[in-house]
């Protein structure tokens, strides 16, 4: 009967795969995109975040949490040790903060990216989940439309790569019994680790991955 039950269910998820799903997924990414368009605007100027830094350290203003992350991944990017700057989080954001402003001049373009695939992901996750096509879009309709989503695909903050793996590794867990998804859970989790402590309640997976894969 599992057997059975199983099949159908395959078979509804291939039923509902149309071309208008997919473009109402493009539109949604679309829009996304649009709302978080300021992002294209953006200019990375080392020097002149450099010295707005220095400002703050002598009582002068203030510095936000996006500043300090692209400052931090500008410094990272050129050589500076981790440990030397900013060492209260994992690195592994901030390297790709840096990677974007290397590539792109500026710091938030490789953010938006990672947020479109996060959005794709829990796309993919709802599909795996949910059968009925309409209600498989909605989870990434609402969080589109998340204001704090928005704001950290727009900025230079750590959140959005650790969404990013957080989801990933949710993705693989409802993909448990493929063959490829263990090894890769487990390098999902490392990298929201690497990205942000908070993400330590992922942990929790990885014994949760034998008890639904023995299921």
């Amino acid at each position: 009967w599992r057997h059975l039950l199983t099949e159908s269910h395959d078979r509804v998820l291939h039923l509902h795969k149309t071309p208008i799903e997919y473009a109402f997924l493009i539109a949604i990414l679309a829009l996304f995109l649009v709302r978080c368009s300021s992002v294209f605007y953006v200019h990375f100027q080392p020097d002149v975040i450099l010295q707005e830094y220095l400002e703050f350290m002598q009582g002068k203003g203030f510095f936000t949490d996006d500043k300090i992350y692209a400052l931090a991944g500008w410094l990272y990017i050129n050589g500076e040790s981790p440990d030397a700057f900013n060492f209260a989080h994992p690195p592994l954001a901030k390297y790709l903060i840096g990677v974007s402003e290397l590539l792109f001049k500026n710091q938030a373009a490789l953010g938006l990216a990672v947020s479109v695939l996060t959005l794709s992901f829990v796309y993919l996750i709802s599909r795996r989940v949910v059968a009925a096509s309409p209600f498989a879009l909605l989870p990434v309709f609402i969080l589109r439309l998340d204001r704090m989503y928005i704001s950290f695909s727009s900025t230079s903050m750590l959140d959005i790569y650790a969404t990013l793996f957080v989801v990933l590794s949710a993705y693989l867990l409802v993909n448990v019994r493929r063959r490829w998804a263990p090894v890769l859970l487990y390098v999902a989790v490392g990298l929201a680790l690497s990205c942000k402590w908070i993400t330590a309640f992922l942990l929790v997976l990885l014994p949760l991955y034998y008890v639904v894969k023995k299921d």
